[in-house]
C-alpha cells in the first residue's frame, strides 16, 4: 500500500480506502452490539494503524471515535423521536457497553446529556424536522466533517431505520 501527498493532504491508495469502507459498512451493520474496533478490523483487509490512519486521513477522526459518535448519532435521533424512552435501554440498543459511557460519550459529542436533549423534545412540540435540525445544532465543530457519513451510515442500519418507520406509523 502506498500513500503519497498532495497539496500536504495525505491521500491513501485504493486498498486503504477500500478497507475504510468496509469498516464503516461493517460499523454500521453492528451498530447495535457491543463491538470493539479489533472486532471489525478483519472485515478491513488491512492492520489497524493503516485503517486508523486513513479513517483519520478521510474524515478527520479516529475510527474508534467515529464509531462513538455514530451511535451517539444513532441514540439523538431515538431519543428525538421518541422522547418517552428509556435512556440505558437506548444506550444498550446503539451499541454503549453501559449507561455511564453512554453519557460520557454522548455529552462529549453533543455538549448535553441524553436526559436533556430527552425534554428538549418532550417539552416543545416540535415537527420531525426540527427535532432533527436542533440534534444537528448540537454537534460540536470538530465532528461536523463527518455527519454526512454518520447520517447515511444509520440509514443503512435495518434496526435503527425500523425504530423510526415504528414510530412514524402509530
Amino acid at each position: 500500500m502506498t500513500i503519497s501527498t498532495q497539496q500536504g493532504h495525505v491521500i491513501a491508495s485504493t486498498a486503504g480506502r477500500a478497507g475504510v469502507e468496509y469498516f464503516i459498512e461493517a460499523a454500521a451493520a453492528a451498530l447495535q452490539d457491543d463491538v470493539k474496533l479489533t472486532d471489525l478490523l478483519p472485515k478491513t483487509g488491512i492492520a489497524f494503524n493503516t485503517l486508523t490512519r486513513n479513517f483519520k486521513a478521510q474524515h478527520g477522526i479516529t475510527p474508534m471515535h467515529w464509531l462513538w459518535v455514530l451511535r451517539a448519532f444513532a441514540a439523538a435521533g431515538i431519543l428525538a423521536e421518541i422522547p418517552g424512552s428509556n435512556i440505558t435501554a437506548i444506550a444498550f440498543h446503539c451499541g454503549f457497553s453501559s449507561s455511564s459511557h453512554f453519557t460520557r460519550k454522548f455529552n462529549a459529542i453533543f455538549e448535553i446529556t441524553p436526559s436533556q436533549l430527552r425534554r428538549l423534545c418532550r417539552n416543545n412540540e416540535l415537527c420531525r424536522s426540527e427535532k432533527k435540525a436542533l440534534v444537528f445544532s448540537l454537534v460540536k465543530d470538530k465532528y461536523r466533517r463527518c455527519v454526512p457519513l454518520i447520517v447515511d451510515s444509520i440509514s443503512q442500519n435495518s434496526s435503527i431505520v425500523s425504530i423510526f418507520n415504528q414510530q412514524t406509523n402509530q
